[in-house]
């Protein structure tokens, strides 16, 4: 791993450890509005809260915390996958905008807040692998005139992943569960970037921007099983996630950064996917 990458990494883990002593600092415990990565996440092999694990990427104590802690072993895999196809996603989308300093942490963020924390689970799901293949994507991401080989490694990774969630042996129901559960951690990522509508944490603010990315392209995924199931919330379902990426239309600071505006476009998005709850 050449020193380029092992600083992202280190980034990486030092912004999760930033953003759970400021919220304990803040509150003793993670609330809605607070870190998203402090507690309320998936349980792990180890029974450990947080999403990947034991400071791992989780989601917030309350609504969302709940959302995640409250998802069966075929929900929350696909949950995780989703998580690391935002990370992706956003990393992607920062280094087309040639904003390699900020892209660089994100590539890292799968390994470090998912798959490590989770290696048990993804154990026999070539989760060694996909790390694998994920450093090697920073590696290529962290050298200069390599973006034709970053853009093919990336679309072949999120290809992997999509492929992986598509192998889970989960009803549309935990399906729909997954999307929800992620849109609650991108509403709880949001919250903990921007105050006042003001971008203070900005990766918490890209965080967010990529799991609203991952949980739409999964819809589309999905989408013939929603619509056989019943295609007015299908409809209504891919309208609000519309409107949720509307909402958060850059990961970079824009003029309008409105918490409540997301937030109602995430809580809009849900209960359009709550249709499915029972299918």
């Amino acid at each position: 791993m050449s020193d380029t990458i092992k600083l992202w990494s280190r980034a990486a883990l030092a912004a999760l450890a930033a953003s759970s002593l400021a919220a304990c600092n803040e509150s003793g415990e993670a609330g809605e509005g607070g870190d998203p990565h402090a507690a309320g996440g998936a349980a792990t092999q180890s029974g450990e809260g947080g999403e990947g694990g034991e400071g791992g990427e989780g989601g917030e104590a309350g609504e969302g915390g709940a959302a995640v802690a409250s998802l069966s072993d075929n929900a929350r895999l696909i949950h995780l996958t989703l998580v690391m196809q935002g990370h992706l996603a956003v990393a992607n989308q920062l280094y087309e905008m040639d904003e390699r300093a900020l892209a660089g942490p994100h590539f890292m963020h799968p390994v470090v807040e998912v798959l490590e924390p989770n290696a048990m689970m993804f154990a026999d799901l070539g989760g060694a692998e996909l790390s694998e293949d994920v450093v090697r994507l920073a590696e290529m991401a962290a050298e200069n005139d390599r973006a034709d080989d970053v853009r093919a490694a990336y679309e072949a990774l999120q290809a992997r992943l999509s492929a992986l969630a598509d192998g889970v042996d989960a009803s549309l129901s935990e399906q729909v569960s997954a999307l929800s559960a992620t849109i609650a951690l991108a509403r709880a990522e949001y919250a903990a970037g921007v105050s006042d509508g003001v971008v203070t944490d900005i990766i918490e603010y890209q965080d967010a921007w990529g799991f609203t990315r991952a949980v739409r392209a999964r819809c589309s995924a999905i989408n013939p099983q929603l619509a056989s199931a019943n295609e007015l919330a299908a409809a209504e379902a891919s309208s609000r996630l519309d409107a949720l990426i509307a909402a958060h239309p850059s990961p970079l600071p824009t003029d309008a950064n409105d918490a409540a505006a997301l937030r109602a476009a995430s809580t809009q998005a849900e209960l359009a996917l709550s249709a499915f709850n029972d299918d």
